[in-house]
């Protein structure tokens, strides 16, 4: 049934995969945006460039690190190679990822809500229930101290002092956003507008394929698919495709959806060779990073 999938392939419009290629990279001025305005209120000044560097570098070293969360390591050193400020620093990529897969939270939320189709669709509406309770338990331990208090437990569980107080001071890196709502809603605002368009890009790609998949759907789905991929994965290479097979193939052929999480999977990878490219010219070297971080005995 692979030929199946590798058929599908044949008759893709080379120009227009160009179109997404280069739509797919423009996007992500979004999310350097983004990422700029969180860095900024620790007073890690960072410049647009070196933000869209940074983003670039995750799609990188994704596809040689465990998890999409590896790359996210990779980030927080190489930044705080020039801050030296590792607890904010740290703070600010993990709230970046939050506020990423939040944002699609409230837009699967939305769309979930603008048509009913998904209602009658079990795995995807319990799915994506699971998903939505957790954002929303996510957003109370970091905003609300009095329930960060109550699961203090969470926090000090850890033998070795020095890791503790590492994840106290993260804790209240992370909190200290609350009395920055600037910050978090320009944030919020850029991470809305650049998963949007991911999500129509996802739409035309399917389109490419000749595959039916509601732009609703893929508005819902998408949420799901990027919390599948921070699992134990290198690029959410199985995971994407799993995701894909097992929510879509309600509205499409295993083939179709298949062949949907390839191309996907070529789009990433693309961006990971733009990403290759930047880190050999910023020589951003996460070794380098690490020592670096040691040496100020900031880590």
């Amino acid at each position: 049934r692979f030929d199946e999938v590798i058929a599908l392939f044949k008759n893709i419009d080379i120009k227009k995969l160009g179109f997404i290629l280069v739509a797919w990279f423009l996007v992500q001025i979004f999310f350097a945006y983004r990422l700029r305005f969180i860095l900024n209120v620790h007073d890690l000044e960072v410049s647009l460039k070196k933000s869209f560097v940074v983003v670039f570098a995750g799609f990188f070293f994704a596809n040689f690190l465990p998890s999409i969360l590896g790359a996210d390591v990779v980030k927080c050193l190489y930044l705080n190679r020039s801050n030296k400020k590792i607890h904010e620093t740290s703070s600010a990529i993990f709230l970046d990822r939050v506020v990423g897969l939040l944002t699609m939270l409230l837009i699967g939320v939305v769309a979930f809500f603008l048509t009913g189709e998904a209602f009658a669709d079990a795995k995807i509406l319990y799915s994506f229930l699971i998903l939505f309770l957790g954002g929303v338990f996510l957003l109370l331990f970091f905003f609300i101290k009095p329930i960060a208090r109550k699961l203090k437990f969470l926090i000090n569980r850890f033998p070795v002092e020095k890791i503790n107080d590492f994840v106290k001071k993260f804790y209240d890196a992370v909190h200290g956003y609350k009395k920055h709502p600037v910050a978090l809603v320009l944030s919020i605002v850029n991470s809305l507008i650049g998963q949007c368009f991911l999500v129509l890009l996802l739409w035309q790609m399917s389109k490419l394929l000749h595959v039916a998949v509601p732009l609703s759907i893929l508005f819902i789905v998408f949420p799901l698919l990027s919390f599948a991929v921070l699992a134990p994965t290198v690029n959410g290479l199985g995971a994407r495709e799993a995701v894909f097979v097992f929510y879509l193939s309600t509205y499409c052929l295993s083939e179709e959806a298949l062949a949907f999480s390839l191309l996907l999977d070529c789009v990433l990878i693309s961006m990971g060779v733009i990403g290759g490219i930047f880190v050999a010219f910023s020589r951003m070297s996460p070794k380098k990073a690490y020592k670096e971080s040691l040496s100020d005995g900031s880590a």
